[in-house]
């Protein structure tokens, strides 16, 4: 007897709803009345009794993540070129120490190689005075125990007057060191007088 009654209820209810759907719907189409409208402002924040303001809230909502997306975007871009411009600052950096490295080396091998050559040319002089000096040596003392006019003719013949000048100079040093008279005088007098006068203007050799 309760279901029967309840469900008569329901049925009631189920046709007054109806009938309640159908009048707004003439009222609407009327435009007697914006029962949407009354609704939404009778029952705030529901957005499914307006189609119209869903489609704008999503697309709203659209725009919104294109431009969070976009943001993002922008600053992985901006990020990425500053690393870029970060390298590229630093690549010029590398390349300018390169060259200037580049050019000490070649500052380096330019003075190596002028101190190599100027070390051999140092060793050059170095043993060709000590082989003039050896030879000076060595003339002097064979010239020092030759007959005079022998001894004369032989260093006249040598054709160099510096030659002749320093191997004077040392048969006059040895006989200095020996305490004896030097026989440099005599030498130069049995010499032409020519090629004597030109010796004994160049030298320092004392004739007394």
């Amino acid at each position: 007897m309760i279901i029967r009654t309840l469900l008569r209820l329901l049925i009631l209810f189920g046709f007054n709803v109806v009938a309640i759907v159908i009048l707004l719907y003439l009222l609407r189409v009327n435009t007697v009345i914006n029962y949407y409208e009354k609704l939404q402002s009778w029952l705030p924040g529901l957005g499914l009794l307006n189609t119209d303001t869903v489609a704008i809230e999503t697309a709203d909502r659209a725009k919104e993540l294109e431009l969070i997306e976009l943001e993002k975007f922008e600053a992985v871009r901006e990020n990425f070129l500053l690393r870029e411009n970060a390298l590229t600052v630093r690549e010029e950096e590398l390349n300018a120490l390169a060259d200037e490295l580049a050019t000490e080396r070649e500052t380096l091998t330019t003075e190596r190689e002028q101190l190599l050559n100027a070390r051999e040319r140092a060793e050059e002089i170095a043993v060709t005075e000590t082989n003039y000096e050896t030879k000076v040596r060595e003339l002097a003392a064979r010239f020092y125990n030759m007959p005079p006019q022998s001894a004369a003719d032989r260093i006249i013949a040598l054709g160099d007057d510096i030659l002749i000048i320093d191997v004077l100079a040392r048969m006059d040093g040895v006989a200095m060191e020996n305490e004896q008279v030097s026989i440099v005088p005599f030498l130069l007098s049995l010499m032409p007088a020519e090629d004597s006068a030109r010796i004994m203007k160049k030298s320092t050799v004392s004739l007394e």
